[in-house]
């Protein structure tokens, strides 16, 4: 009682003693925290409860990420990680979770690691959490702007963290990148202390509930106006402008995640080129950039044995079914796309399962 009494006491009466008591709860609350508050024991949350809206993307991909750090690999899962485009493209993860367990004769479980605008970095980042003995495959969704980003991009997310997670993957690259990687000490609250404040908002989740993520933003709008289209447009042109600065890193960056995440007969990753507007494309990228892109993409599947896969034809995808020149609006272009998704997942699953890793 004589803490509280002190505790009260500094924050009316100011003095010597009243203001020690102040300080020595505060510091009991802070070091409880430090030492208590941890992935592990946050993993058992609802996603939810990280997010500050149903739109949180990275709020909710951290929880998800908390989940996964917390518990041992299940039998057999899809991992998917992707941009808003990748998001926009699956229709019902949980319709795709049950057909491919249907498919495969086998409980496979999706895991979604799918956000807006998600960087190359915070994919080696995210999948640095996957369960030692994972069981499936990874799909990595990748576009053209996924690799023009530069280092000038992974400074900012230094600075202002959006996720409460990394590993020694995601440091690795950042000491590549030459700049100075993050203090860890272990202690989670000090060494993400940027993204807990940031995310003060989530007490008020314990009175509010989960936040229901918000999967698709399109889906049944009208497509873009003229003027909003153009906007993205420019924002995408501009991003493209450095992609000769940027591929080579990024590719070679691109080549570790792979290497790191694949263990052949086991866990097997597939690239998936995401899908693009027909009738935007032409004039949108720069011509040598696309061509390089799918070049070196096409090339890397070769090299490291790994499928790649795009499946804009045979969903056939057209205008129509676009918010804009990358998000699908349709929801049956949504369900066309996932349709090709799973008939192209149940070879590569049906390999890495345990029945037939026994055999």
């Amino acid at each position: 009682m004589t803490m509280w009494r002190h505790f009260v006491h500094g924050a009316t009466r100011p003095s010597v003693a009243a203001l020690w008591g102040t300080l020595g709860v505060l510091l009991f609350w802070a070091a409880c925290a430090a030492c208590f508050v941890r992935p592990s024991v946050l993993g058992g949350l609802d996603p939810g409860y990280f997010a500050r809206t149903d739109t949180d993307d990275f709020g909710h991909l951290t929880g998800t990420l908390f989940g996964l750090h917390s518990r041992p690999a299940p039998p057999l899962s899809l991992t998917l990680v992707g941009a808003s485009a990748t998001r926009e493209s699956v229709d019902d993860e949980r319709r795709l979770a049950s057909a491919l367990s249907t498919e495969v004769g086998a409980e496979v479980e999706v895991v979604d690691l799918t956000a807006g605008a998600l960087t190359l970095w915070e994919m080696i980042g995210a999948l640095d959490v996957l369960p030692t003995g994972s069981r499936g495959v990874v799909v990595l969704g990748i576009g053209p702007r996924t690799m023009a980003t530069g280092t000038d991009r992974l400074k900012e997310l230094l600075e202002a963290p959006r996720l409460g997670l990394d590993g020694e993957s995601l440091l690795d690259e950042i000491r590549r990148a030459g700049l100075t990687e993050p203090r860890r000490t272990g202690l989670w609250v000090y060494d993400h202390a940027q993204f807990f404040l940031s995310h003060v908002y989530c007490f008020a989740r314990v009175f509010l509930g989960p936040a229901a993520l918000l999967r698709h933003r399109y889906t049944g709008h009208r497509a873009a106006t003229d003027v909003r289209q153009g906007a993205l447009d420019e924002r995408l042109r501009d991003t493209m402008q450095v992609y000769f600065e940027n591929a080579d890193e990024n590719f070679a960056r691109l080549e570790r995640l792979i290497s790191r995440v694949r263990v052949p007969g086991r866990l097997e990753v597939v690239l998936l080129l995401a899908p693009m507007n027909p009738s935007r494309s032409a004039g949108l990228y720069d011509e040598r950039a696309t061509s390089d892109f799918k070049v070196r993409l096409e090339g890397l599947s070769q090299k490291l044995g790994v499928e790649l896969w795009a499946l804009d034809g045979e969903a056939a995808l057209g205008a129509d079914d676009f918010f804009d020149s990358v998000h699908l609006r349709s929801a049956d272009g949504q369900r066309r796309y996932t349709d090709r998704l799973i008939a192209r997942l149940r070879a590569p699953l049906r390999s890495t399962s345990a029945e037939a890793f026994r055999r």
